[in-house]
């Protein structure tokens, strides 16, 4: 809980404090704060007058997944702006969780309030049991499910991203892009653990107290994970600011003698002036400096080339790069990784291991 809040005070005096995607991610971070809060509470047999303080056992995931996803598009897309649609995600949430139980004093039973929403299932139960209790049993499955499928939604967004990105860009930030597919990979391993401990409770009659931290503690990765990849990466896990774009070449009007020519010109920049080795380097940059608009360039290496923006200007730094390894013996991989154009290792051994077929370390080896 701690960890949490130290996380959630940083992200707010952080410099991207007023952005959208960080208040999605102070949101997601309060939101595992509010579970270990619960387990706490119910640790140490404290009782509360509101009935959601035991969140979870209301469907209180019913909220990660819109969380997640939304934190997902506006980090995403430059300067993304909450549309009305957005908040329908979180109805579900307010309806099942806030609303009904303050509404309904009794939709859920006194055993469920102690032990949880699937009591209404097992065979210990003495209280008389309706419909709408049983329908709100299914609402404790239903809520990890509906956070699985919002969590499948945000990561299909990200690789729709890295490809439209690969277009215009010729580096893409892998740290970045990493520190989303953490979340969307531990928020499934505490899914799945949560799944797990609910099934083992209920499929035997053994039984330890100590067992529900199958699901606290994963909550505990979660949170200090993403506080180590803030301490290592500290602009990767606030805000992606690139922007999404479409390529599309149905209308253009380039002839073919002017791709012949830009042709020429694009290979005499990558050639002679070795423009490929600034790693920032983008479709718009590169547009410019031949005079050509960024869709006809696209174009040009598209349909000439046959490959993305991204894999034609690695294939000239994979280029230099092998013969730096073979001449240069006393630099280190990584300085001519960085000479080169690339901006981190791990986008340099795929890039050179897509092109080459094995590591810039086996190649030198070799």
């Amino acid at each position: 809980m701690g960890q949490c809040l130290f996380l959630i005070i940083s992200a707010l005096f952080s410099k991207q404090a007023g952005r959208t995607a960080n208040l999605f991610l102070i949101a997601l971070l309060f939101a595992f704060l509010w579970f270990q809060l619960e387990f706490f509470l119910l640790r140490h047999t404290l009782d509360a007058s509101i009935p959601f303080i035991y969140s979870t056992r209301y469907g209180a995931w019913l909220i990660v997944g819109p969380l997640i996803l939304l934190y997902n598009r506006a980090s995403l897309i430059k300067d993304y702006q909450v549309k009305k649609r957005d908040w329908l995600h979180f109805i579900p949430f307010l309806l099942l969780t806030l609303l009904l139980p303050l509404l309904l004093n009794d939709i859920i039973t006194n055993r469920s309030t102690d032990y949880g929403m699937l009591t209404v299932f097992d065979n210990f139960n003495r209280e008389t049991i309706t419909l709408k209790h049983y329908f709100y049993g299914l609402v404790f499955i239903l809520q990890f499910i509906h956070a699985l499928l919002y969590i499948f939604f945000a990561y299909r967004e990200t690789t729709q991203f890295v490809q439209q990105a690969k277009q215009v860009q010729s580096t893409v930030p892998d740290n970045k892009i990493q520190t989303l597919r953490y979340l969307y990979i531990t928020a499934i391993i505490i899914i799945l653990l949560c799944s797990g401990f609910v099934i083992y409770q209920y499929a035997t009659t053994l039984w330890r107290r100590n067992f529900d931290y199958l699901y606290v503690l994963p909550t505990l990765i979660f949170v200090f994970g993403l506080a180590y990849r803030a301490m290592r990466y500290p602009n990767s896990v606030l805000l992606l600011q690139e922007e999404k774009k479409k390529v599309k070449y149905a209308r253009s009007s380039l002839p073919d003698s002017a791709k012949a020519k830009y042709l020429k010109l694009l290979k005499e920049k990558l050639e002679k002036e070795k423009i490929y080795r600034q790693n920032e380097l983008r479709l718009a940059d590169l547009a410019k400096a031949l005079g050509i608009s960024t869709h006809h360039l696209s174009q040009i290496i598209n349909e000439e080339k046959k490959q993305n923006f991204f894999d034609y200007i690695n294939s000239y730094r994979v280029r230099e790069a092998k013969e730096k390894i073979v001449k240069e013996r006393n630099k280190t991989l990584l300085e001519i990784a960085y000479e080169v154009g690339f901006n981190s290792k791990n986008s340099f051994n795929s890039a050179f291991k897509k092109q080459v077929g094995m590591t810039p370390s086996a190649f030198r080896k070799k």
